[in-house]
């Protein structure tokens, strides 16, 4: 039985356990030999309570004294509770307890309990030191005996304190806080302002109850010693670096009545839940924050397993993010207190040796993670004996009560840490599932079955089942001689109709569209789980999958209603996880209740020292308080409302098959076309989808190793996601090394060698961008291609000729045309219609196999050995030119300003997409997801709602007013070449309304001014401001200028391994912003200068131009987009 199940039935002692713990936990410490007795064992014995309550309170009391258990002078205090307990339950006793418990209290409870502390402890701040020294209870043995006693360290005298008024103490409220403490997680997303909030609360509490200790010490004698359970963080300790940070110099003093070892309690517990939320949400900067906070509060404590327990933390999220070598030294730095005490067994060494193992499967260590697995899982088992043995105790005890009271006491069977066990069991079953006969992997297997279900460890079950069954689907396919070509194969979504319904198909199909169909269960319900409340990866790994499962079902002829829809959306929701976490809580931050006090405000206090009820703040702007006469009444109850309905669709949105079958891509203009590009986590497979407004979703499935293997290649001449990596970050490299060394350049000669190595660089990059799209696209690349608008007649037509080419080959047999055809989709035949025949004749064999394995995954009976590839070819060649003059001559009108949107996965971010040569030129620009681009166009329709203009913004851009511009230029003073490029023609815009500063460093005040007041935001500077404005402060935001931040990399997004990439652009995305234009890595200031110059008249900020739009001669005018402007000034 647990502590928490006594204290239930035995409801009128749970009241005042936690006070007398405190205050004998007090005496424990003053204690000079095992003799004297500090526990609380007697004093509830002759009280009345039962056996059973009486050892739950001694385990509490164990719990109190844990954090300080490493220190010499707390044995003896331990060692009595733990004699104590021997007598109790007769045997020996763990010194730690270790049960999952699910969250049972919100957090708004948990806030009411810290603020009721918070407030006893201010009224406690100015009281007079009697008032608040800490006293004790009647020492065991005396009875009837009413001084309150205080011990004074020094000469064991016991000095007498005069009653004094009664005074609330705060014990009762902190201790149900800290005890309350869970960070629980809504079903629709995480929230963490609770959370955080509850933190600074504790951490307010933390001073004032040093506060209240400094004026309540008493006065020591002159020979006093010093005292020896005072831990005090020394100039010299203080000054060491925890995990390369300086530890903040804190003082514990144990002669307090525990409560500041409860308070450090609870502030370690909550630093690691903040943590362990924010990790979970993807937010590492966040994670890693309270993550350092807890390491620094454990160092200040000198507590070991709290300072492992900080360093194991930081080396799970080192690992997830890549840096392999630095999370290895981090465990090695945890796992130090553990070698101390090798006969100790807890969770957080389970969890090290978990850790341990997941760098050994990153480090390609498979058989070093088996053996450590395996020690977890011994680990953990030690565990359960533990505390079954303890608990068969407890239970025999409750028993022999229940028969005296006529009480029916029952155990429930629990498991120790279930999630941290589901983890070892998840790992280790994955990396034995090669070794099915094993008796260990089903062992494994029914362990982790058995487990208590719970949304965390079905999550760790359903992908774990999931991936094991899409496995052995890959390995039938692979055994299968009709069906091997499959996982090598060009996939499209949707492909066609087969009108061979009466054809039964054979059985190796049918069992791999049965296991397909497993498979597709387990991910859905890890999809629906995680969500919410997994980590991003878990969703990723979820969404692809589902999708590769999709595109198989369509191949083998059961894509089911909606398949190529729902697969579109999963591609879509894998995509940037963290952001639309984000979201949500930036939309809370962005207008706070102006009726909710702030909890960080010192109380008003009233003439007794009582402190008052805290007064709302008034009512406040935005963040400025001057008006402008041509403000448009876009003010904080419109924005909030607007983004309050944005916060409703957020929520609104389901991860289950009937709510991604209903796409976002119809709200969106007609003349815009998103194409996402994903890879699969083993980097092989490629996902190009293809939405527009109201037509059905294009999808192919690439496997980007198809051009080597077809001619012939080895597998390591290969054109692979790593090699192509590999090349671009080198280029990258070598021109941030030359962009730096542009400075020094001497002569003229260094000069022209400058310039011919910066020739060489741009020809690699040129280079890789045609592989990229050769040998990864190929004849697909078609997918980016503008709308033909070419109506249901042209199709037909265009399709009859591709059916043509392979009924003259001899691609489908004659024995089988009557019975079987294949009808290619209008989207597939609009889609390769504008292939162009002068392309490569490698492209143009690589859709004659495309076609080839489509015709024999229907059941057409295809020769290869009897069809010459090399005529089907050129007769497809043939078609394609006749395709083109076809449509040339249609003559269909065009969907206005043609607009490509690209949604790139987090391995392919880095990349510039945008200069392939099928995209180059082209209006192209980035969005995180198409939630996000939704987002732009609700703005748009609110604008146009609120708008006093008589105009009315175009449904597919922001219109911005080139008048209302803020600048910031050469903020730090040594960019001289860039402020006399723009400086003095800035300076004659300020007469049509531009607002700007020049060659000093502005303040943050001046940043947020300048995006939220201003429709345009130029920045010509290093980076991308971020010296300048902190991060959250951007994402806050309720408005947002249209931005370019014309500095080097400041449009780069940082790889973080598991999590998504973070940088700058995620900020100005959650803070609304409508475009923003920045640079993917380090360039030239002149480069940079010569491509602004060109944009900005492109886009008509000149002076005429702004004398036209101040007099409003061309407001409302589309003009050019930014897009636009800017890919022509690539050129």
């Amino acid at each position: 039985m647990s502590i928490r199940a006594v204290f239930n039935a035995e409801p009128r002692f749970a009241s005042i356990v936690e006070k007398l713990t405190s205050l004998a936990t007090f005496d424990l410490f003053l204690m000079k030999d095992e003799k004297e007795s500090g526990t609380l064992r007697q004093p509830l014995e002759e009280a009345g309570v039962p056996l059973e309550a009486v050892g739950a309170t001694l385990e509490y009391q164990v719990m109190v004294l844990d954090p300080v258990a490493h220190r010499e002078e707390s044995g003896c205090a331990i060692r009595a509770v733990l004699k104590e307990l021997k007598e109790v339950y007769g045997g020996e006793h763990p010194i730690r307890r270790a049960r999952h418990q699910d969250a049972e209290n919100s957090t708004g409870v948990v806030l009411q309990h810290a603020n009721k502390a918070i407030k006893i402890m201010r009224g406690m701040v100015d009281a007079t030191p009697e008032e608040v020294i800490p006293t004790k209870p009647v020492r065991k043995g005396v009875k009837g005996r009413t001084t309150k006693v205080t011990r004074v360290v020094g000469k064991g005298k016991a000095a007498a304190v005069p009653k004094t008024p009664k005074r609330p103490v705060p014990v009762d409220a902190l201790t149900e806080a800290v005890a309350s403490l869970k960070i629980t997680s809504s079903p629709e997303t995480i929230v963490l302002d609770d959370g955080e909030q509850f933190y600074r609360k504790l951490e307010s509490l933390a001073h004032l109850l040093a506060r209240s200790r400094q004026s309540a010490q008493p006065v020591q004698p002159k020979d006093s010693s010093p005292n020896p359970f005072q831990a005090t963080v020394s100039a010299s300790s203080s000054s060491k670096e925890i995990g390369g940070r300086q530890a903040p110099s804190r003082t514990w003093d144990a002669q307090i009545d525990g409560m500041q070892w409860r308070l450090a309690d609870g502030l370690t517990s909550t630093l690691f839940a903040l943590g362990k939320v924010h990790f979970i949400r993807g937010s590492v900067r966040a994670s890693e924050f309270f993550i350092q906070k807890a390491n620094e509060l454990a160092a200040s404590l000198n507590a070991p397993v709290l300072l492992s327990r900080a360093l194991a933390r930081e080396a799970e999220k080192e690992i997830a993010i890549g840096r392999l070598d630095s999370g290895y030294g981090l465990l090695v730095q945890a796992g130090y207190p553990w070698e101390q005490a090798p006969d100790v067994v807890g969770p957080d060494l389970v969890d090290l040796h978990r850790l341990q193992g997941d760098h050994n499967i990153r480090a390609e260590q498979i058989e070093e993670a088996k053996r450590v697995y395996g020690i977890a899982n011994e680990l953990l088992g030690q565990l359960e004996e533990h505390f079954t043995s303890t608990e068969s105790l407890l239970t025999a005890i409750s028993k022999r009560q229940s028969v005296a009271t006529g009480e029916d006491v029952t155990t429930l069977p629990s498991t120790l840490v279930p999630g941290l066990l589901a983890s070892v069991l998840r790992q280790h079953i994955w990396l034995l599932r090669t070794d099915v006969d094993n008796p260990l992997y089903e062992d494994l297997l029914n362990r982790l079955l058995t487990l208590p279900a719970s949304p965390e460890t079905k999550v760790e079950e359903n992908l774990l089942f999931g991936k094991l069954t899409l496995e052995d689907v890959m390995d039938s396919l692979q055994a299968d001689l009709f069906l091997s070509s499959l996982t090598e194969s060009a996939i499209a979504l949707p492909t066609g109709m087969s009108s061979g319904e009466g054809v039964a198909l054979p059985t190796s199909t049918r069992e791999i569209l049965a296991s397909l169909a497993n498979a597709e269960k387990y991910f859905w319900a890890g999809l629906e789980l995680s969500s919410s409340r997994g980590e991003v990866h878990q969703v990723r790994d979820a969404a692809l999958s589902l999708t590769l499962i999709r595109a198989f079902q369509t191949s083998l002829g059961k894509g089911g209603k909606n398949g190529a829809v729902i697969a579109a959306s999963l591609l879509d929701v894998s995509a940037a996880v963290t952001l639309r976490r984000e979201l949500l809580e930036c939309i809370d931050n962005k207008f706070r209740d102006a009726n909710m006090p702030d909890d960080m405000a010192w109380p008003m206090m009233n003439a007794n020292g009582s402190p008052l009820p805290p007064s709302a703040p008034g009512r406040k702007r935005l963040l400025f308080t001057e008006e402008s006469e041509d403000d448009e009444p876009d003010d904080e109850g419109n924005l909030q409302a607007y983004w309050q309905s944005i916060k409703r669709r957020y929520r609104g949105e389901s991860m289950d098959p009937a709510g991604l079958a209903s796409p976002l891509v119809d709200q969106l203009p007609a003349n815009w076309t998103v194409v996402n590009i994903s890879v699969t986590d083993d980097k092989r497979t490629l996902f190009v989808s293809r939405q527009r407004a109201r037509t059905e979703p294009l999808i192919f499935c690439l496997p980007l190793d198809r051009q080597g293997r077809r001619e012939g290649e080895d597998e390591e001449n290969h054109f692979s996601y790593e090699k192509a990596l590999e090349e671009f970050n080198d280029i990258i490299r070598l021109s941030d090394e030359s962009t730096k060394s542009a400075k020094d350049l001497a002569d003229k000669q260094a000069r022209v060698e400058w310039w011919a190595e910066r020739t060489k660089l741009d020809l690699r990059l040129k280079e890789l961008l045609e592989n990229i799209e050769y040998c990864w696209l190929g004849a697909f690349k078609t997918i980016f291609s503008e709308p033909t608008g070419a109506d249901p007649e042209c199709l037909s037509a265009l399709r009859s000729k591709f059916d043509k080419v392979f009924k003259r080959n001899g691609v489908v047999s004659r024995e089988k045309k009557a019975q079987l055809r294949v009808r290619l989709d209008d989207a597939l035949v609009e889609c390769f219609s504008t292939l162009s025949p002068k392309c490569r004749d490698e492209e143009i064999e690589d859709l004659v196999y495309f076609f080839l394995d489509l015709f024999q995954l229907h059941g057409a009976p295809v020769a290869l050995s009897d069809i010459d590839i090399d005529q089907v070819a050129l007769d497809l060649q043939s078609t394609l030119e006749e395709c083109n003059v076809a449509l040339r001559s249609q003559q269909a009108p065009r969907l206005g300003d043609h607009h490509l949107f690209l949604v790139l996965d987090k391995h392919l971010q880095g990349l510039p997409w945008e200069s392939i040569p099928a995209l180059r030129g082209r209006s192209v620009s980035r969005i995180p997801s198409i939630s996000f681009l939704l987002d732009r166009v609700e703005m748009v329709q609110h604008q146009n709602k609120i708008s006093r203009s008589s105009h009315v913004r175009p449904p597919d851009r922001t219109v911005v007013d080139p008048t209302r511009t803020f600048y910031v230029l050469n903020p730090s003073g040594d960019l001289k070449t860039t402020q006399t490029t723009f400086e003095a023609t800035f300076k004659t815009f300020e007469s049509s309304g531009w607002r700007g500063i020049t060659g000093r460093v502005p303040s943050e005040e001046e940043m947020l001014q300048g995006l939220q007041r201003s429709d345009l935001f130029l920045y010509f500077g290093h980076g991308g401001a971020q010296n300048y404005i902190r991060s959250h402060k951007i994402r806050n935001l309720p408005r947002c200028a249209a931005t370019m931040l014309w500095g080097c990399s400041s449009g780069a997004l940082h790889d973080m391994g598991d999590f998504d990439r973070i940088g700058n652009p995620n900020h100005y995305m959650l803070a609304g912003c409508p475009t923003l234009v920045a640079n993917l890595w380090d360039v030239t200031d002149r480069e940079i200068d010569r491509i602004a110059q060109s944009v900005l008249g492109k886009l008509g900020i000149d002076k005429a131009g702004l004398c036209k739009q101040k007099q409003g001669e061309s407001r409302g005018d589309a003009g050019v987009s930014v897009v636009q402007a800017l890919a022509e000034s690539r050129e």
